[in-house]
């Protein structure tokens, strides 16, 4: 029994002097924490107050922007509900308009790098044609040509055949901007038409057309080419009938004429800052449009619009360079 009692007070006598230990450690730890955190305090402080000087200044601003060319590809808009629903007295500015802002809303977040000298948006709705069902199909381009310049008309071209799949196009038409009162209108059209005739020569149009010439106009057009237009579009916007005079002088030379109710400006200056703005609204670049696309595949057996859309080239030009 005493063995037993002495061994019970030995062990309480240790397990208190170890307790005891224990206690001075943590009051030496707290005394040492709290000795260093002022100097903490004092470190943290003194580094917000003197923030690094050499932060490296953002390059994508605007300045740094070089001039580019943004192309927008709407794929197949016969397919849209919104067009189908469309009213028939629609102006095709509108289609045009609307068609390039549901492509920038759907996919203009898959542009890329933006500050490149081509930037490309294209839909999903893309459909390339097919060499086995070519054939059976018709494709019709018009060119809405808004910068007198016989690159652009190749670039329309190119840029089309690319984007379809296509090594021909059965007919292409060219609409000019309005020209100016005092422009000479030989001179201006000559060039681009002698680039129309490489075309029809190369293969890759079958008919090459005209736009909105007058019986002044096409006379002065037929005399000096080599190819003539197969078609003449005439706008019947501003006429209820074909002028008499126009439809005698088409009949002599074997020229069709069609009509259209295309305005003279397919994409306005408001139109386009309105695209820019949903696409990039920070980018203060000067746009313009360079050139205009519409194209539509017909089936020729039934009649029938299996693919119809628009591709627009716009041009972006920094000037604070």
């Amino acid at each position: 029994m005493r063995r037993i009692v002495t061994t019970i007070a030995t062990t309480s006598h240790i397990l208190s002097r170890n307790i005891q230990r224990s206690r001075n450690k943590q009051t030496i730890f707290s005394n040492s924490f709290a000795a260093t955190l002022p100097q903490y305090k004092r470190r943290t402080m003194t580094e917000i107050a003197a923030p690094p000087t050499d932060l490296p200044t953002p390059s994508n601003t605007t300045s740094n922007l070089k001039d580019s060319k943004i192309h927008i590809h709407t794929g197949n808009i016969a397919n849209w509900t919104s067009v189908k629903s469309r009213k028939s007295n629609d102006m095709p500015a509108n289609e045009l308009y609307q068609g390039l802002y549901r492509t920038i809303t759907k996919c203009g977040q898959n542009t890329g790098a933006w500050n490149e000298e081509e930037v490309l948006i294209n839909c999903t709705n893309i459909e390339k044609l097919d060499d086995i069902e070519r054939g059976l199909l018709k494709v019709t381009v018009k060119i809405f040509l808004q910068k007198l310049d016989t690159k652009s008309m190749t670039e329309a071209v190119n840029r089309t055949l690319t984007q379809l799949g296509l090594r021909n196009i059965d007919s292409i038409y060219l609409a000019l901007p309005p020209l100016e009162d005092n422009q000479p209108f030989a001179e201006t059209i000559l060039p681009l038409w002698e680039e129309m005739e490489r075309f029809r020569d190369a293969g890759i149009a079958i008919q090459i057309s005209s736009c909105d010439l007058d019986y002044d106009r096409l006379k002065t057009l037929v005399e000096m080419v080599r190819i003539r237009p197969e078609v003449n579009q005439v706008n019947l916007t501003s006429c209820c009938h074909m002028p008499e005079q126009l439809v005698t002088y088409a009949k002599e030379i074997g020229v069709v004429l069609h009509t259209h109710g295309d305005q003279p400006i397919m994409l306005p200056e408001e139109n386009i800052e309105s695209l820019i703005a949903k696409l990039k609204p920070d980018d203060t670049r000067t746009f313009s449009a360079d050139w205009i696309v519409r194209y539509a595949v017909v089936i020729k057996c039934r009649g029938v619009i299996r693919a119809k859309g628009y591709i627009a080239a716009i041009d972006a030009i920094n000037e604070d360079q």
